[in-house]
């Protein structure tokens, strides 16, 4: 069942856009800055310089592995490979790891699927540079979840020290590992909170070593940014969004004292996860909410006052809210059965004429729905994606771009998305081909 569950999912991250796997892109700064760096530079000291204000290691690996082990016209298959792995890490971990608060296949299914189908994605498919964000989820997965056996367990440690070393935002987790392992005391919670502070330890001095990001705490902002990319979007859509979008900006809501409005549904949900005693669901809740917030706070997109409307709108800086959103999802499917301390709390707060089992099931429904409306809306998004998202599926074809660089023409090739493009000198190629002129060998046979 579970293999047959994860080989669906492979099936449906390919088919989307299968040019993004064969025969392969770059996607922005994993050519134009990674790739660029690995093959212009020795394996150690590209492997050990953090780059963007921080380090990643699954990128650096990936775009290693491409300049030195295949020839050019490959090296986009190579880092493809790579993200898709890591995109597949979050539905393997639902399948092998327990779950007490998803207890049957039905309910692992939708978690996979949401996964899958939750908005925004586009940004994240099948690209290195965006691995951070999948491997943020599996380490919320993670969180909420106990290994099988042994392997799993390891296998998970694994996973939780690449996340670290991958991005900052799984190191933002590790204060909610470390609540949860001084409340359970479980062993394997302190291996994994062990495991993902060393990788936080490490990425720490890389982002320390760099000049940090200068941005204004835009605190007015934040709540209808939280609400739009967070909320409306993954619920309703695009044009939903954008309508909300221009309401609040035409309006000037951050301006008037709105925010209390707009951080409504976080202050229900967060009460209602109280009272139904999961507390590894709060935990996975308020960890998804922090990482949207600091994301928002500190991104590219928030370095200027005018920047930060990009925010206020569906897609633009798209990237930094799947991770969030995906771990929203799963708060809601996993946290539809109270524990039996929550139980007992709910009795205590008996309503008129709304005994227990009501409040249940009205809760229960309510959270259904609300996770049926982001695969509702994920799955339209889907199906439309290469037509509806062309500047996230569409772009040069490679090979195009490595022939015009093999005759010379030009140093740079173009790379998805428009109008990004990756400058390659011809100095390693003419290199090569001298070495097979005295070799006696054709040196029309390229080595890259």
């Amino acid at each position: 069942m579970g293999c047959g569950i994860l080989l669906a999912y492979l099936l449906l991250v390919v088919l989307r856009v299968p040019e993004t796997l064969y025969p392969g892109r770059f996607w922005a700064e994993e050519g134009s800055l990674y790739f660029h760096g690995a093959y212009t530079t020795g394996p150690l000291q590209f492997i050990t310089t953090p780059v963007l204000g921080y380090y990643s290691l699954v990128t650096k690996l990936a775009c290693i592995a491409a300049s030195h082990c295949v020839a050019l016209d490959y090296a986009p298959l190579v880092t493809a490979l790579f993200a898709l792995f890591v995109q597949a890490l979050p539905a393997f971990l639902i399948i092998s790891s327990r779950i007490p608060a998803l207890p049957n296949w039905p309910s692992r299914i939708a978690a996979v699927l949401l996964i899958l189908l939750v908005q925004p994605n586009q940004e994240v498919w099948i690209n290195t540079i965006n691995s951070q964000f999948f491997l943020c989820v599996a380490t919320g997965v993670i969180m909420i979840s106990e290994p099988c056996s042994g392997a799993t367990h390891c296998l998970r440690l694994s996973v939780l020290f690449v996340a670290g070393l991958t991005g900052v935002l799984s190191c933002i987790l590790l204060p909610f590992f470390a609540i949860d392992y001084a409340v359970s005391r479980k062993t394997t919670r302190l291996h994994e909170a062990l495991a993902l502070a060393s990788a936080s330890a490490v990425q720490l001095l890389a982002v320390v070593s760099l000049p940090l990001r200068s941005s204004e705490p835009y605190w007015d902002v934040l709540p209808f940014v939280l609400l739009i990319k967070q909320w409306v979007l993954p619920l309703f859509g695009t044009s939903a969004a954008n309508w909300v979008a221009e309401f609040i900006k035409s309006a000037h809501l951050y301006q008037h004292g709105g925010a209390m409005c707009a951080l409504m549904p976080y202050i229900a949900m967060f009460i209602c996860l109280i009272l139904w005693g999961r507390r590894e669901i709060l935990l996975l809740f308020v960890g998804a909410s922090l990482i949207a917030s600091i994301s928002f706070l500190k991104s590219v997109e928030s370095q200027s006052a005018d920047a930060i409307q990009a925010h206020i709108s569906a897609f633009s800086a798209s990237r930094y809210y799947y991770a969030p959103n995906a771990l929203l999802g799963l708060t809601l499917l996993a946290h539809q059965r109270p524990t039996p301390a929550g139980a007992v709390g709910l009795r205590h707060l008996q309503l008129k004429r709304l005994n227990y089992d009501t409040v249940r099931k009205m809760w229960r429904a309510l959270c259904l729905s609300l996770v049926a409306l982001m695969l509702g809306t994920g799955t339209i998004d889907y199906f439309s994606g290469p037509e509806k998202h062309a500047w996230f599926f569409s772009g040069p074809k490679w090979s195009t771009e490595v022939e015009q660089w093999r005759k010379g023409n030009a140093e740079t090739l173009r790379i998805w998305p428009k109008p990004w493009l990756m400058v390659l000198p011809h100095e390693k190629r003419n290199n090569a081909l001298k070495k097979k002129i005295q070799r006696n060998e054709n040196p029309i046979q390229d080595e890259f």
